[in-house]
């Protein structure tokens, strides 16, 4: 009878521990999905919107760069629009000034496997240059910038293009350059963030 007493007092304690540990989990687990909220990740829809003054700058910033080569005639350029741009300011390295991330929709700046996407940084003397190291995507998916860093640099998660079955890549700052870092099949919130 003691005994029985004693074991359904170990139970109780064994219980309560394991309820608390679970509710500490579910406390954990909420805290865990907030960081990965997208409040803080930035979901850039460059197919159906754009920000009016980043697309001034990608658009400045294309028309100047194409002059300076030499497979790319006056005409084809001057054939880009204002509207052909779509692009969004970020601030990727918390510098408190914004990148410029988007895209030209124009036959200059598609291939076979999609779009360039470009991500222009401004430097000392107030010029632009382009951190993306010639990354194709479909601009049909939206890309994401995450709350993860990579040598102070936000990563960017950008879609594949159909010749790679629309996988998405993992695109990371090294050498002063956007390089693809790692490739999915899919991507979903718990893909991503369980594999970092």
């Amino acid at each position: 009878m003691i005994q029985n007493k004693i074991m359904k007092k170990i139970l109780f304690v064994i219980i309560s521990l394991f309820l608390i540990l679970v509710s500490l989990l579910i406390y954990l687990g909420i805290q865990v999905l907030g960081e990965c909220s997208s409040k803080k990740m930035i979901e850039l829809d460059l197919l159906n919107n754009s920000e009016p003054k980043a697309n001034k700058i990608l658009y400045g910033y294309f028309k100047e760069t194409s002059r300076l080569m030499p497979i790319m005639n006056t005409s084809e350029i001057e054939s880009v629009k204002l509207s052909d741009i779509k692009a969004f300011e970020v601030d990727l390295n918390r510098d408190n000034q914004k990148e410029v991330v988007g895209v030209v929709f124009s036959p200059l700046t598609r291939g076979k496997l999609g779009y360039e996407l470009f991500i222009l940084q401004k430097n000392d003397k107030d010029k632009y240059y382009n951190l993306s190291n010639s990354l194709i995507f479909n601009p049909a998916e939206r890309v994401y910038i995450l709350t993860t860093h990579h040598n102070g640099y936000r990563n960017i998660i950008i879609p594949g293009s159909r010749y790679f079955g629309y996988k998405y890549f993992v695109v990371r700052y090294e050498n002063n350059m956007y390089y693809n870092d790692k490739l999915f099949k899919t991507f979903t919130y718990y893909t991503y963030f369980n594999t970092h």
